[in-house]
């Protein structure tokens, strides 16, 4: 049985939040087993949670392994050809994709953890997905598969609103934070 997912500790979102603000490699190296401990093994077990609901909830053949350059993205850039010569990213991500070995090519979820989302919590709000994308159910499923408003969506995108309801200051509405998303053609969730 795997370990259950309990949430990021407040630790976990300080050493990113710390991280975009010093974002150097003295800084890192001093906060190595915070990140080891409060960001990444969190993260990892995080993979595996979501990972096993998502293949037990769709009966799909859905690919994760909570390892860097497979499920878990680096937090190291690569400087080599960038102006920005910052080594880290300020956030972690994770991917959970279908079918295919390959993520880049294939339909995926993909998770992002920053400082901002300093109220995350251990379960995964409830998500209304909306207008999908697509008319029809895509090839090869059939048109009455029980996942068919899932099937024809080209992405999905869940928010989780917070109580302090922040809102940007060019605009007048409440704005959601990002759990999952892709940058494809939309389909949201509410």
């Amino acid at each position: 049985m795997a370990e259950a997912f309990t949430g990021f500790p407040p630790s976990g979102i300080a050493f990113l939040a710390g991280l975009a603000a010093d974002n150097t490699r003295a800084y890192f190296d001093r906060n190595r087993s915070t990140y080891a401990h409060d960001v990444a093994a969190p993260l990892q077990t995080l993979v595996i949670a979501v990972g096993q609901r998502l293949r037990d909830g769709t009966g799909q053949d859905l690919c994760f392994d909570p390892t860097v350059g497979k499920s878990l993205f680096r937090i190291n850039r690569d400087t080599r050809f960038s102006a920005d010569k910052t080594p880290y990213h300020p956030w972690v991500d994770a991917i959970w994709w279908a079918g295919l070995h390959d993520a880049r090519r294939a339909s995926a979820f993909i998770f992002r953890l920053h400082d901002l989302l300093n109220q995350l919590s251990a379960t995964l709000p409830d998500v209304e997905i909306t207008e999908p994308a697509r008319k029809p159910v895509p090839a090869p499923y059939p048109q009455d598969h029980p996942r068919r408003d899932l099937l024809r969506c080209d992405s999905l995108h869940a928010s989780v609103q917070r109580a302090s309801r922040r809102r940007w200051p060019d605009q007048g509405s409440p704005t959601p934070s990002p759990v999952f998303s892709h940058p494809s053609r939309s389909c949201t969730a509410g």
